[in-house]
């Protein structure tokens, strides 16, 4: 679970953040809950759901090292 306390998240030469879900797969009607280890402790990013292309996309402001991000699965992302 993401909180206010710094984490040092390994560093890597790239732009990839590897994001961390609560589960393998999911079906409509759950949430996915996906943890964002960052590696800026403050400021935008942009999240996005791909499915073939970009289903949906949205600039969401980072409050810490590491957030919790909560995704609505609906019957178009499977």
């Amino acid at each position: 679970m993401a909180d206010d306390e710094f984490v040092a998240w390994p560093r890597e030469n790239n732009d990839r953040i590897e994001l961390v879900a609560d589960k393998q797969s999911y079906t409509p009607g759950e949430s996915a809950r996906i943890l964002i280890p960052a590696r800026s402790p403050r400021g935008p990013a942009l999240v996005t759901i791909r499915r073939g292309g970009v289903l949906d996309a949205e600039v969401i402001t980072l409050t810490g090292n590491s957030e919790t991000l909560e995704i609505p699965i609906v019957r178009g992302h499977i």
